[in-house]
C-alpha cells in the first residue's frame, strides 16, 4: 500500500513537471481572479526571499517555473519521508505491540523536515557558488564599466546600459551582466530613492562582495546626485588587479584538494560497503536499513551527512574574489 501511494505521488509530481507550462497557462488569468478575490496577490516573504534566489541562479525569465518546482519538490518530499517514516515506525511498534508515542512521532516529523530542507540547501549553495563565481568577474566587469563611463562622458546611466550591450560581458562576465541588466531595466522606471535603493540592493545580492557593495554606493550617488565617480572607478579596478596573483595560488590549492577527494571518496564508499556486506547478507542489510526504525534513522542521518559534506567541500574549494 505505501509503495502504491509513494508510486501515485512521484507519478503524479513527474506529469506536472512534463505539462507544467500549459498547466500554468492555462490556470494563469484564474489563479490572477483567485489572488484577488483573497487578497492573495501579495507575495510573503519567504516567497520574495526564495524568488530573490531564483533570479541569482535561474536562467533568464525561468525563475517563476524553477520556485514553483522547489515549492513542489519541497513539500512531496516532506509528505512523502513522512509518511515513510511514520510507516516503519508504526510498524515496528506493532511488532512489539506498543503504540506510537509523543517522542516518536516528534523524531518522525523533525526527520522528515530535515529530509525536505534538503532542496533548499541545494539552492543556498548554488546561490553562493553563483555569487562566487561572479566575484571573479570583477576585473573585467569593473574595466569595461570604466571604459563605458568614459566614453559616455562620465553619465552612469549610459555607461550601465551600454556595458549591459558589450560581447566581453556576455562572453567574461555573463553572472555580473544578468545582474547589470536587471538593474538596468529598473533604473529606467524608478521615481523614489527607496527604489533606487532596492534595486541596487538585489544588484549587490547577486554577487555579495565588498567591490560591488562599494560601486553600487557609487551607482547610488551617481544615479540620485549626478556625482561624477571617476576616481572611484579607477581604485576599485586598480584594487580588483592587485589580487589576482594570490586569488590564483589559492585556486590551484583547492583544485589538488578537490582532486584528492574525489578520488578518495569512491574508494571509501566501495569499501566500507564491501564491509557491510560481509558482516551482513544484502537482503538483511536491506531489511535492516529500511525495515527497522534504528535502520531508517541512520539512512536518514547518512544522507544528510552526505549531502551536507558535499555542501561544505564545495564551499571551501570555491574561493570569493573579494577587496
Amino acid at each position: 500500500m505505501s509503495m502504491s501511494v509513494i508510486a501515485g505521488i512521484l507519478i503524479t509530481f513527474g506529469i506536472y513537471l512534463v505539462c507544467s507550462d500549459s498547466i500554468n497557462y492555462v490556470s494563469k488569468d484564474f489563479t490572477k481572479v483567485v489572488k484577488e478575490m483573497f487578497h492573495l496577490d501579495k507575495k510573503s516573504s519567504l516567497e520574495r526571499y526564495i524568488f530573490k534566489i531564483f533570479m541569482v541562479i535561474s536562467e533568464e525569465g525561468k525563475e517563476k517555473r524553477d520556485m514553483n518546482i522547489f515549492f513542489s519538490i519541497t513539500s512531496t518530499l516532506l509528505i512523502v519521508s513522512f509518511y515513510v517514516l511514520l510507516s516503519v515506525f508504526r510498524s515496528n511498534a506493532m511488532e512489539y505491540g506498543e503504540n506510537l508515542l509523543m517522542k516518536d512521532y516528534a523524531t518522525v516529523f523533525f526527520l522528515s523536515l530535515l529530509l525536505a530542507m534538503l532542496p533548499f540547501a541545494y539552492i543556498r549553495t548554488k546561490l553562493v557558488l553563483v555569487q562566487r563565481a561572479g566575484s571573479f568577474e570583477g576585473e573585467v566587469f569593473l574595466k569595461e564599466l570604466f571604459t563605458q563611463y568614459k566614453l559616455a562622458n562620465n553619465n552612469i546611466i549610459t555607461a550601465i546600459l551600454e556595458t549591459v550591450k558589450s560581447e566581453i560581458m556576455t562572453n567574461e562576465a555573463p553572472i555580473t551582466k544578468k545582474a547589470l541588466y536587471h538593474l538596468s531595466l529598473k533604473i529606467m522606471k524608478i521615481k523614489t530613492d527607496a527604489e533606487l535603493q532596492e534595486a541596487l540592493d538585489d544588484f549587490v545580492y547577486a554577487i555579495n562582495t565588498n567591490w560591488i557593495k562599494i560601486l553600487a554606493n557609487d551607482f547610488y550617488s551617481a544615479i540620485r546626485d549626478k556625482t561624477d565617480i571617476y576616481f572611484g572607478l579607477e581604485d576599485q579596478l586598480e584594487n580588483c588587479k592587485l589580487i589576482n596573483e594570490s586569488l590564483e595560488a589559492d585556486k590551484r590549492g583547492n583544485l589538488e584538494s578537490m582532486i584528492m577527494i574525489n578520488y578518495l571518496t569512491p574508494f571509501f564508499i566501495v569499501f566500507l560497503t564491501k564491509m557491510a556486506l560481509e558482516m551482513m547478507p544484502l537482503e538483511k542489510l536491506v531489511e535492516y536499513q529500511f525495515h527497522t526504525t534504528t535502520g531508517i534513522k541512520n539512512v536518514c542521518l547518512i544522507t544528510i551527512s552526505i549531502v551536507s559534506s558535499y555542501i561544505t567541500t564545495k564551499l571551501l574549494t570555491k574561493p570569493k574574489y573579494d577587496v
